[in-house]
């Protein structure tokens, strides 16, 4: 159900549903206390997705509300036109390990760890996607063996 609402909220609110976050954890909560709080981000407090997400996520999961500027679709178009432009990004130097979308911005992660070398591709992107792209620096190539279960 956590995967299914996302999807269905952004087919049916696309100008409406900017996406689903966790909320932060309070002092003293389980680890399954502490992943049964979320937020629903919305451009504009929209009545219906707010009690077709509180029907989807009863208690003991809690559900908040919080504006938003960007819409989830927005996000993922971003997203898109990063990866459209993978070779452009690599001509200028620059390694892309991860990108997707956070909760307000595309979030691309770099391996650049040098100032200068940060300032350049935080500058690249700034000139084509102003601030709708946080860019992450010093961010490490996955192995091909990361997260893959081994065999006894």
């Amino acid at each position: 159900i956590l995967n299914a609402v996302p999807s269905a909220l952004a087919a049916q609110y696309p100008t409406v549903y900017g996406g689903l976050i966790a909320a932060p954890a309070t002092p003293g909560e389980s680890a399954v206390e502490i992943n049964s709080h979320f937020i629903v981000l919305e451009t504009v407090r929209d009545p219906a997705l707010e009690a077709e997400v509180t029907a989807a996520y009863p208690a003991p999961l809690t559900v908040a509300f919080q504006i938003t500027s960007r819409t989830s679709a927005c996000l993922r178009d971003v997203q898109s036109s990063v990866e459209a432009m993978s070779g452009a990004i690599g001509s200028a130097g620059i390694t892309v390990v991860d990108n997707g979308p956070g909760s307000t911005r595309d979030v691309v992660g770099v391996t650049a760890c040098k100032p200068e070398s940060e300032k350049t591709a935080a500058a690249w992107f700034a000139r084509r996607w102003g601030d709708l792209v946080r860019v992450k620096t010093c961010q490490v190539i996955p192995s091909a063996l990361s997260g893959v279960a081994r065999s006894h």
